[in-house]
């Protein structure tokens, strides 16, 4: 939302500065101007367009096969939706992400959030654990509040106690109390709320003793507050899985769905990865709409303009095409692309295409008012070719300009894509529309008192 805001603002306050400051600027330096004139770069060359006209059946049918191959070729490629690319690929970052990992292990938390069923989170935990097994994902660690209700002997509580922390000396002074209480109730199995009720109502333990486990309440009442609400429970998941990843997304799918199998109503899965899977779900489907929409209005606008259907399916079609051709690159080479650079390039396409193509058609038209087709194709050749090359190279050296300099590979992609997207807008608009506008002519130029 904030960069379509700021993408939708720039180009307003472009439009209002080309309209009204740019004209009093060129007004106040006129002589200026004139006296820095210089020859034209670029010369006239009579050969191109001979040579469009000789290739005015070959060429549109190769950039067709071009457009509708790479439109497929394009849908496989691999997105990243968070800022885990930039952190693999930025040394610094990846060497202190590479320390910690060793120290701690790589941790990928999930927080689940279900109603109040001791049986019910108990079942899901056995579905769970069965989950990281099919799915061979490494689990470190699974924390909930019915650790709290479930039965320990003798030996699990000790492991139990030792995975937690507490101190040896604690945890003999807690055993004594494991003991007193199988004396007493002819068991051999508690659960810690079992020994916390005992000792607060026991009387076989003086106050100065129960104060002794103080301590030993306070930790698991702090762990256990922080698991369990008047109405909810809060398991903890800890897996070893990096945050972003095919897998990662895969084993969300699957967790979410396990967690719905088990509590349909009122659950909630959390966590970094989750929060990214979420995005690549909602992010993908509104751009799909938004890209659909403004093709739409695209359309109509060149539609009201031009009063041609012809022209804005051929516009329509040529900016998407260099659209797909350009994003087809990064999927033949393999290359990942972060999807948020995906949507910038392809709207800085859309935007540079559809500017360089309205304005070779608006010349072409206004030219068949005098001339023969033909003739028409050469003469708005010439006349666009300065603005298109022009514009495109500016497009082309910001791009590549912005790839070589950028030392993080993600930030560089995006460079060659808007480097490589303004080249293949030059090549569309000024060799492949003008053959296209030639083959359509009839169609275009219904309504024009045109020269036959």
């Amino acid at each position: 939302f904030d960069i379509g805001i700021v993408l939708a603002k720039g180009t307003i306050i472009s439009l209002i500065t080309a309209f009204f400051l740019m004209p009093s600027l060129i007004y106040m330096f006129d002589s200026l101007i004139k006296k820095t004139t210089h020859k034209n770069l670029i010369k006239e060359s009579k050969w191109i367009p001979k040579l469009l006209y000789k290739t005015r059946f070959v060429i549109p049918i190769i950039a067709l096969g071009l457009i509708v191959s790479s439109y497929f070729i394009q849908r496989n490629n691999d997105f990243g939706y968070s800022e885990y690319n930039f952190i693999n690929e930025s040394k610094s970052i990846s060497e202190s992400k590479t320390k910690i990992n060793d120290a701690f292990g790589n941790r990928n938390l999930f927080s689940i959030i279900i109603p109040k069923d001791i049986i019910k989170e108990q079942q899901l935990i056995q579905n769970i654990q069965t989950l990281v097994t099919t799915e061979q994902v490494p689990l470190q660690s699974i924390t909930s509040a019915t650790i709290f209700y479930t039965k320990f002997d003798e030996t699990t509580f000790v492991n139990f106690l030792t995975s937690y922390g507490i101190s040896t000396e604690q945890t003999n002074q807690i055993m004594i109390i494991f003991q007193l209480m199988e004396s007493q109730f002819s068991q051999t199995e508690f659960s810690i709320m079992d020994m916390m009720a005992f000792i607060s109502q026991t009387s076989a333990l003086s106050e100065a003793e129960k104060m002794q486990f103080a301590p030993f309440f306070a930790q698991f009442n702090q762990v256990l507050s922080s698991l369990s609400s008047d109405n909810y429970h809060r398991l903890i998941l800890s897996v070893d899985l990096d945050i972003e990843s095919k897998k990662t997304f895969g084993f969300v799918e699957k967790l979410y769905n396990s967690i719905k199998q088990t509590f349909p109503d009122d659950s909630y899965l959390l966590g970094e990865s989750v929060a990214i899977y979420d995005i690549k779900e909602v992010v993908y489907t509104d751009y799909q709409k938004t890209s659909v929409l403004v093709i739409i209005l695209i359309a109509l606008a060149i539609l009201f303009s031009f009063k041609s259907i012809s022209i804005p399916i051929i516009l329509v079609l040529l900016i998407q095409g260099s659209t797909w051709i350009n994003m087809s690159v990064p999927s033949l080479l393999n290359q990942n692309l972060l999807f948020i650079g995906y949507v910038i390039v392809s709207c800085i396409m859309m935007g540079a295409t559809i500017d360089y193509a309205i304005l070779y058609a608006n010349c072409y038209v206004n030219n068949r008012k005098e001339r023969i087709p033909k003739e028409a194709m050469a003469h708005a050749f010439e006349e666009t070719k300065y603005t298109v090359l022009t514009s495109g190279t500016i497009l082309v050296v910001a791009g590549y300009a912005l790839s070589f300099i950028s030392t993080i590979p993600s930030i560089a992609i995006f460079g060659d894509l808007i480097g490589r997207g303004g080249l293949i807008s030059i090549l569309l608009v000024l060799f492949v529309l003008p053959q296209v506008m030639l083959i359509a002519d009839k169609w275009i130029i219904k309504k024009v008192k045109a020269i036959e």
